[in-house]
Order: structure tokens, then sequence, then C-alpha cells
């Protein structure tokens, strides 16, 4: 999916003839960036389907993930057209602060604000602060974006349960509402703010099915697996790794990805040094989003054994392009292998993973088509099936 290149025009109010709703969406990151990986794309997605029924604008950073340069071609701190009904303020770091934030806020003069955080300083704790001085009218929706899950809050454990305590002292919890990925976020929800808040659940905005098919070729004794995502603890790559060892097939994995946690790393590539020689790993780094599907195409399965995932865009972009997956059961994804969609296992049964792995190994080239065609079946009626734009709509009401 491309990303367009905001246009020069910085005229803020949409053409349109009948009121919409204004929805204004804060997150750290946003296209062109895709270093933040899934986040980004909830937000660009939730922008292209939803702006048929609202008018959205977008505060953000003009930076990627740990990059000091801005994105070249955007023009920072002005709104810009980003997408039909969408304008986007991009901030320099330097003119980033709590006064310049509020001031964006009071000239869109939003109906909902839209947060895409757990413990984001300016665009989650700061339009929070204006909520709880009440300088802010609009209503709140925050989505937690997966960090709440047990695996993710044993990362800055005592900074995180910290804000939280705060969070839930000055009572603001209760003025907002949360939008829950699935039902095992809206568990999180309960479980960290009790049950009386308000939630929803309402899934993160999918990409689009291309309109064609790219085959290839699958016989037994091919396989060729794909790994797009952080490397970081929680995505788990080194249990995949040891899983490789014992296996006694030739097989190629091509790791994609930015190696966040050097020390995480370090012991990755001590695993990958340990593999057997019919074992091929190679690590190409980072993949911009524009080349995510030309680079599933070319394997047959998706892999990710993630310690939790509020969604899984690379996951959902596989059913898309018709490649299966092997994938654990902490995602949004669930009871893949009866509908020949892959694998979601449980990590704490690797026994399971290597019998996945075997039968992925041994699969022809029909039942690779099967199973391709059922991906993208699930694909195209995800969002009809799953109430997408019904659920956010109630959601924002």
């Amino acid at each position: 999916m491309n990303v367009h290149q905001p246009s020069n025009n910085t005229q803020t109010e949409p053409s349109a003839h009948a009121y919409r709703p204004r929805v204004l969406l804060l997150a750290d990151w946003f296209a062109p960036g895709y270093k933040a990986g899934g986040p980004i794309r909830s937000c660009v997605n939730f922008c292209r389907q939803l702006q048929p029924h609202f008018d959205i604008w977008v505060l953000t950073t003009d930076t990627d993930l740990n990059e000091a340069q801005p994105y070249p071609h955007i023009r920072s701190n002005e709104w810009t057209h980003f997408d039909g009904h969408t304008r986007v303020w991009y901030f320099s770091k330097d003119q980033l602060s709590y006064r310049a934030l509020a001031a964006r806020v009071q000239e869109v003069q939003p109906d909902f604000v839209y947060l895409n955080s757990m413990y984001s300083l300016p665009f989650t704790i700061w339009p929070l602060y204006m909520k709880w001085r009440g300088e802010l009218a609009a209503k709140v929706v925050l989505t937690p974006r997966g960090m709440l899950r047990k695996s993710a809050m044993q990362y800055k454990y005592a900074k995180k349960q910290l804000f939280l305590a705060l969070l839930k002292a000055s009572g603001i919890h209760r003025q907002i509402r949360f939008q829950a990925a699935d039902e095992q976020e809206m568990e999180d929800i309960h479980r960290v703010f009790g049950s009386r808040v308000q939630a929803q659940v309402a899934p993160n905005a999918p990409a689009v099915v291309p309109p064609s098919y790219q085959p290839i070729e699958k016989q037994p004794g091919m396989l060729r697996l794909v790994y797009i995502a952080r490397i970081h603890p929680v995505k788990n790559l080194r249990f995949l790794l040891e899983l490789l060892k014992p296996f006694s097939h030739s097989l190629s994995l091509d790791i994609y990805g930015p190696a966040e946690v050097a020390e995480y790393w370090a012991g990755c590539e001590a695993a990958i040094r340990q593999l057997p020689p019919h074992i091929e790993v190679c690590h190409h780094g980072e993949l911009a989003h524009e080349r995510v599907q030309e680079v599933i195409a070319q394997h047959h399965f998706l892999v990710l054994p993630s310690l939790g995932e509020s969604f899984g865009h690379s996951i959902f972009e596989a059913f898309c392009l018709g490649r299966p997956v092997l994938i654990s059961d902490q995602t949004a994804f669930h009871n893949l292998y009866p509908r020949q969609l892959g694998w979601d296992l449980p990590l704490n049964a690797p026994r399971h993973w290597q019998q996945a792995l075997e039968e992925a190994w041994n699969m022809d080239q029909q039942t690779f088509e099967q199973w391709a065609a059922a991906c993208r079946a699930f694909a195209s009626n995800y969002s009809t099936s799953s109430g997408l734009v019904e659920r956010y709509l109630q959601l924002f009401s």
C-alpha cells in the first residue's frame, strides 16, 4: 500500500457539504514512518477506512522511531493534506510543547480526541491533563495498542505501574472511553482500570486485499519462512531460532526488522551461529512498509512467535497475499489450522511448533494453493464479518 505524500495545501477546513464529526488523532508516529510497526498501520488504515464518516486531523512528529532527521518531503509545523478528509500536523522536536499542542487542539475544535498510546507524554499524558483540568471539551477515546498486556507490562514495570496508579488516582479514566482491539485487551483494560470504565471492542483497521494473487512454487522439501517485526524480547525471535536447532530438514528464514535491544539481538546472533548448516538464516535489517507485501510474497509462511500483539498487521498482510502463518496464540487471530490459515500455537509447547514446521516443509503445491485461497478469502471477509466500520461508528458516538 503506497502512502500518499502530503501536499503543501495548508487549509484546515474540509470541503464537505454536510457536517462530519471531527476526530483528532494523536500518535507519536504516522506515515510515512514505518519503524514503529503496527501502530502506524492501525492509524493510517483508520484514517482511510473511516474518512467517509469523519473529518480526521492528526497530530504527530516529523521523525520516525529512533531517528533524528525529519521525513524527507514533509513540511513540519503546518497542516498538510494526507488523504481525502485527513489533515496532518507534523511537529518538529523543537516546536512540540504543551502550549503548541493545546493550540492545535483548540484550532481543530474536535468532537473526539483519539489517543493511540498508553504512555506517550505529548500525545497521551498532555491531552489527558487537559481533560482533567477541564480544558478539553471533546470526548476522549484511548486505545492501549497492546500496552496493557502482561507481556508488555514487564518491561519498565515500575514506571508503568507508577503512571497507571497516578492515572487512576486522578479519576480521569472514568471520564474517557477505551477502545479494545479484541476481547483479550478488554480483559486487560478491566484488570487495570476496573470493570466500570467505558470500554468497547473495535478491531484494528486492517490493510486492503490486493486484487491479484502472486503464486509461489511449493513442493515437499521447500520451505521459505519470513519474520517481519522489531527484534525485541516481546517479539520472541530467539524462541524461533532455538526451535530450528533440532530441525533436520533444510529451510531458509529471512529476518526483517530493527534490532532495538542490542543485548537481545546479540543472543539471537549467538543462536544463529549454533544452527546446523542446512538452516539458512539472513538478517536484512529494517523494511520500509511499501516493501512489506513484496517481501511476504517471496516466502511460503510468515512466522511470528510473539509474546503479545494487539493485532498483528504483518500477519493480516500475509493473509491478504495468500500466505499462511505460523504464530503464537497471543495475537488477534485464533483457530487458524482448521480453516487452513496456518497455526496459532502456545509458546509453552515447542514440540507443536516443530510439528507445524514439519508439516509446512512437507506441504505440496496443491495443498498450499488451497491454504492460500483460504487466507485471501479470510482477509476479504474480515472487515465485513467483524463489523469494523459499524464498531468504530459506535465507538465515536
